[in-house]
């Protein structure tokens, strides 16, 4: 951080990046220690209650790479967090895919149709996209 010439940071993001450390409670300690307070820790990573976790857990963790060492389930973000000095201010289910819905596949609908985009509203509703952002305040 002596490169940047300052010893905490207003804000620090990682997109894709978390579900990739071993020791993640080292990491968020670490990510807490440059954080000003009041500072802002935002990432995103595939979510554990996404459409594919919810149909397949056992297939979700098959097509996980085998570099992903954690797998975040929004509900329990604020919990886990909050152990490691941050306080949740927003979770967003991003990565919806109808194509991914079982019924979807069994009907083949196109994106184009009606059942796509009503799946694709079902999902965003029920918050079931495949990846999630978590946007947090280091307390």
């Amino acid at each position: 951080m002596e490169d940047f010439g300052i010893m905490q940071f207003d804000a620090v993001t990682m997109w894709f990046v978390i579900e990739h450390f071993k020791n993640l409670g080292t990491v968020l300690k670490k990510v807490n220690s440059i954080l000003k307070t009041g500072g802002i820790f935002a990432f995103s990573t595939p979510s554990g209650s996404g459409i594919s976790a919810v149909t397949s857990m056992d297939n979700f963790c098959l097509n996980s790479p085998s570099d992903h060492f954690t797998i975040w389930e929004p509900k329990n973000a604020a919990k886990i967090l909050r152990k490691f000095g941050f306080s949740v201010e927003k979770i967003v289910s991003t990565g919806h895919h109808p194509e991914r819905f079982p019924a979807i596949k069994k009907s083949g609908a196109q994106r184009d149709s009606i059942q796509w985009k009503l799946t694709d509203q079902l999902s965003r509703r029920k918050k079931l996209g495949d990846t999630v952002e978590i946007y947090c305040k280091k307390i």
